[in-house]
Order: C-alpha cells, then sequence, then structure tokens
C-alpha cells in the first residue's frame, strides 16, 4: 500500500455510528427511571438545579450499563444498533470490565457536562477510526462487533433514540 491510499478501516472503527446511537438509546432508557427515583429521593432537585441532577444521576446510570453489558454482552440499543460488547475471550465482558469501561466513559464524557466532553468526543472518534478501538474499550480489554449491524439498522437506531428524545422532552413539559 502506498502512502496515497487511504488506509482501510477496522471492522470496529465501522460501527462508529452504531455505537454513538446504542449508548445514546441505553443513556436514554436508563435515565429516565433513574431521574424518577432520584427525584422522589431528593424532592425538587430536579426543577431546582437541571445540570447538578444529570451529574448525580449519570453514575447510577453507568452502573446499570455496567451490569446489563457485562452480564448479557450487549444491551436494548446495541441489540438495535446490531452491536455486542466482548471481552478477550470473545463472551460478554463481565461488570468489573464494564464497570472500568464506563468509568473511562464517564471521564470522556467530562461527567455528564455536553460542552465539555464534545471536543473530547470527537477526538475519541479519530481515535476510532485510526487504531479502530476507544481509549474505554482499550482500558478494560474490550471489543465493541457487529451483531448483524448495517446502515439501515443505524438509522433505525437513530429514530428511536430521536423517538424516546422527543417523549422524554414531551413528559418533561407536561410535568
Amino acid at each position: 500500500m502506498s502512502l496515497d491510499e487511504p488506509k482501510p478501516r477496522s471492522a470496529e472503527s465501522r460501527l462508529a455510528w452504531a455505537r454513538l446511537w446504542a449508548r445514546y438509546i441505553d443513556l436514554s432508557l436508563y435515565t429516565v427511571p433513574v431521574a424518577v427515583l432520584t427525584d422522589l429521593l431528593i424532592p425538587g432537585m430536579a426543577s431546582a438545579n437541571a445540570a447538578v441532577f444529570a451529574v448525580v444521576t449519570f453514575p447510577p446510570v453507568l452502573l446499570i450499563d455496567a451490569v446489563v453489558i457485562g452480564t448479557f454482552g450487549t444491551s436494548i440499543g446495541k441489540f438495535i444498533a446490531g452491536v455486542k460488547v466482548l471481552g478477550l475471550s470473545d463472551t460478554p465482558p463481565g461488570v468489573r470490565a464494564c464497570l472500568r469501561r464506563n468509568v473511562r466513559i464517564y471521564l470522556v464524557l467530562a461527567f455528564g457536562i455536553p460542552l465539555i466532553a464534545l471536543p473530547i468526543l470527537v477526538f475519541e472518534y479519530f481515535g476510532l477510526r485510526r487504531s479502530g478501538s476507544t481509549s474505554w474499550d482499550r482500558s478494560a480489554d474490550t471489543r465493541v462487533v457487529s451483531a448483524g449491524s448495517t446502515p439501515l439498522r443505524t438509522i433505525n437506531a437513530a429514530l428511536v433514540y430521536v423517538a424516546l428524545f422527543v417523549g422524554v422532552a414531551v413528559l418533561a413539559a407536561s410535568r
């Protein structure tokens, strides 16, 4: 291969958009019950300071995500997008590895603060395209592989996320 030829992307890096929409679906699905429970335990916190509320609810959401993926290797979002997480032995990675993975994700997502997270995510995206893995997968010895991912499934995952987002926004506005 000459220097002018583009470097072929790994199969894992081709799943970047499927991974993103799967993550957003999962975070949305886990955030709603955690937010409701948090609001029941600490009444008025959500309306008092939405940013603090988001930062407080993010760790339990990532804990739920770690348990689900560590146990099954996939989640609802990942199933919809057609991807799954595997450990080095090509089996579900286990809860401990997924906790390590999600702590790294939490740091990359800048503790749930979107404006800080965006440039970091862009950096991670280019790293994924270059090396075929993210820093959080390398830190936990995991990898994300296709489980039937196609461009159509990725589009469907994006549409599911948009529907969830709109649904949650409508529910929040009606409170």
